[in-house]
């Protein structure tokens, strides 16, 4: 059982947000743009699985819910969907982009923008990844273009800077 399940869905949302993903290496970002400029934050997960369950269980809640609470024909539909999505996936190949984009085409007004392995993301290794460590070190001009990476040293502020990433 993980530490979020059973309880309200706002304080796991919480929760997930504030760990830590030197422990809890595996995340994703979502964005809401129901309000603009829109909203984002990292979610952080101990594995692969725990991610997956998170988006099947509670994600759902978060895209369904509005002023009068959780929509719940939203929240079914959702949650059912997205379970369909993983059922026929290949999870042999991983986290992939194609996975994401079609299990982000089923939040109205959102996204998941990226998914993985923190390990990854402060390598800067994708558009997204590549966007964040850039905005985190204020460097637009690289050597040759070649895309910057964050160092050990930096991880801790590159933590918190991901802790307010997205919160215009």
């Amino acid at each position: 059982m993980y530490e979020w399940e059973n309880i309200d869905f706002l304080d796991a949302g919480s929760l997930v947000e504030l760990r830590d993903p030197r422990q809890f290496g595996w995340g994703f970002y979502s964005k809401d743009y129901s309000t603009p400029p829109g909203v984002g934050a990292f979610s952080w997960f101990e594995s692969r699985d725990e991610l997956l369950d998170y988006l099947v269980n509670m994600e759902p809640n978060i895209w369904a819910y509005g002023f009068n609470g959780v929509d719940q024909e939203t929240f079914t539909r959702l949650k059912t969907t997205v379970q369909e999505i993983l059922a026929e996936a290949d999870l042999n190949k991983g986290l992939t982009d194609g996975l994401r984009r079609k299990i982000s085409k089923e939040f109205d007004n959102g996204e998941i923008s990226w998914w993985g392995n923190f390990s990854d993301l402060h390598k800067g290794d994708d558009a997204f990844s590549e966007t964040l460590v850039h905005e985190f070190l204020d460097s637009d001009n690289n050597e040759e273009g070649k895309p910057t990476m964050v160092t050990d040293e930096q991880i801790p502020g590159f933590i918190e800077f991901c802790k307010g990433f997205g919160h215009e």
